[in-house]
């Protein structure tokens, strides 16, 4: 799905700025192509979903290979992002 990273890691000092620019990035997008503007303070829906996009970019460029996710057991929770279950999942079900 994602060629590169969304965001280059190596322009920010941390991961909370990364995200924060996701999060202004995402704002103005939706902004350009919907009627209904958002406005003010970043709310933490935004944030999650930035953050929820970054992992997945990374995971899918981490991840390209089928054959160590099929040997991982890995699974795409209701995000869409890649999670693996482990015996200490397995023992508290």
């Amino acid at each position: 799905m994602f060629k590169q990273p969304i965001l280059n890691s190596d322009y920010f000092s941390t991961y909370s700025r990364n995200n924060r620019v996701v999060v202004w990035i995402l704002r103005f997008i939706h902004n350009v192509s919907n009627t209904t503007k958002l406005k003010g303070s970043l709310s933490y829906e935004e944030f999650k979903r930035a953050e929820v996009l970054v992992f997945k970019s990374l995971q899918s460029n981490a991840f390209q290979d089928e054959r160590l996710l099929d040997k991982m057991q890995a699974f795409k929770d209701e995000d869409g992002l890649l999670r693996i279950r482990t015996k200490l999942a397995d023992s508290c079900e």
